[in-house]
């Protein structure tokens, strides 16, 4: 009681802390440097929702950057799939034709953010950054199991 299980894979997790250091990097970057033309134009590129905070812009741009753009195999075009990474899975609040779409997974396919706005024309740091994705850690998603219902035999 009250000892915390050492982490499964201390490489992974050294990953992680690396990852978000990158991230933050990039995000501290575009939250000082960047305007919010150049934010939403980064976000219209790429079919990410440009609306919202200068914060959630700022967000979503950095971690375009980073990670990539997630879709799902659920949303019928990519530009319309909008994934939020949320607990190690990913979650769809894309508004479509039907309804909301709801996908909640870790089957997506990542694509690399498009460079071609004035994001990364007018920023050498931006525009100096690799262009490879880093990865998330993913959780495995589990499907609730269901007892079974039995009905008492005597009624």
């Amino acid at each position: 009681i009250g000892e915390e299980a050492a982490p499964s894979n201390p490489k992974t997790t050294e990953e992680e802390h690396e990852n978000q250091s990158k991230f933050w990097k990039v995000r501290d970057y575009i939250n000082s440097n960047v305007t919010l033309k150049e934010l939403k134009s980064s976000l219209e590129l790429n079919g990410v929702r440009n609306t919202g905070g200068q914060d959630r812009l700022v967000n979503r741009v950095a971690d375009g950057i980073v990670y990539g753009k997630a879709t799902c195999a659920t949303c019928p075009h990519q530009d319309l799939c909008q994934l939020k990474y949320i607990d190690g899975q990913y979650n769809c609040v894309a508004e479509l034709q039907w309804g909301n779409c709801g996908y909640k997974g870790t089957a997506v396919v990542i694509h690399k953010w498009k460079r071609r706005s004035e994001l990364f024309e007018n920023h050498q740091f931006l525009s100096n950054w690799p262009e490879e994705t880093l990865i998330r850690p993913l959780k495995k998603v589990e499907k609730p199991v269901i007892k079974e219902y039995k009905r008492d035999p005597k009624l």
